[in-house]
């Protein structure tokens, strides 16, 4: 099923959101870290859904994992 398409001037976004799990899958940190991260102010706010329901959108997960540092020697 393709992704729907948002924004005539961004038409690579996407409206996809992401559960903790697949957060953790795409850039590689666990569950534990994500929040720890989160708390600190160091990874992109979720959206909040209901009391027991958190959702990142895909776009600010890509945008922070392109934002990285490249690994200096």
């Amino acid at each position: 099923m393709p992704q729907e398409q948002i924004g005539a001037d961004s038409p690579q976004s996407s409206l996809c959101l992401l559960d903790i799990k697949e957060v953790a899958k795409r850039t590689s940190l666990s569950r534990t870290t994500i929040w720890r991260r989160l708390k600190d102010g160091k990874f992109p706010d979720p959206l909040r859904l209901s009391e027991q329901c958190v959702r990142w959108r895909e776009d600010d997960i890509n945008a922070w994992v392109i934002g990285l540092p490249a690994r200096q020697k």
